[in-house]
């Protein structure tokens, strides 16, 4: 699969340079012409595609105010066999605990203020207009053990199949998830350290 072609052919781009810089179990990121970041699943149904995720972006941008930068999808390209959405790299460090022991405590304190008042801000907002794109993490959960029990159970010592079963068991009955909405997203700001 050649992913220059792939994103010439859905977008009116040019891609003179293209070099993976992440994937995950299910999706490749690539920043192309060293500008921009094109995330691409393939089979990816709606269900695990970019649809959330291009929502959500496009929900904070619209109505939240705030220094730390979100990433604002250019191009977005989502069907059940193929997802893909792209949008400018945002330059900066990633924090790690390295760079954080390296910081002064004003540094800290006026990192851990701008994440708390983007929280807040975020958590100030009206989301009805993406309560359907919220994140079912009780079924995630049910999902994940369901693809365990189909693939690498058998192999599991008893010890591991006990503790597994103690988990699912809690997980069924507990009320942690009820009347939660869950959006995931990846705040670059949040995680990058400018």
């Amino acid at each position: 699969m050649n992913i220059k072609n792939i994103i010439e052919r859905h977008f009116d781009i040019d891609v003179d340079s293209i070099n993976l810089i992440g994937e995950g179990h299910d999706s490749k990121a690539y920043l192309v012409n060293n500008e921009y970041i094109f995330k691409i699943k393939f089979s990816a149904n709606k269900k695990r595609g970019y649809e959330k995720e291009k929502a959500i972006y496009d929900f904070l941008n619209k109505y939240l105010t705030s220094d730390i930068k979100i990433p604002e999808i250019d191009y977005s390209y989502i069907t059940d066999e193929l997802s893909i959405i792209g949008y400018k790299k945002i330059d900066g460090k990633f924090l790690n605990p390295q760079i954080y022991n390296t910081m002064t405590s004003e540094q800290k304190s006026a990192l851990k203020k701008d994440i708390a008042e983007f929280l807040k801000a975020m958590h100030g907002l009206d989301h009805s207009e993406i309560k359907n794109y919220s994140i079912d993490n009780r079924q995630n959960f049910l999902e994940e053990y369901q693809l365990l029990r189909d693939t690498i159970y058998n192999e599991l010592t008893d010890v591991e199949k006990q503790h597994i079963e103690s988990f699912f068991e809690r997980l069924k009955s507990t009320t942690i998830f009820d009347d939660k909405n869950v959006y995931v997203i990846m705040i670059s700001a949040v995680i990058i350290y400018y």
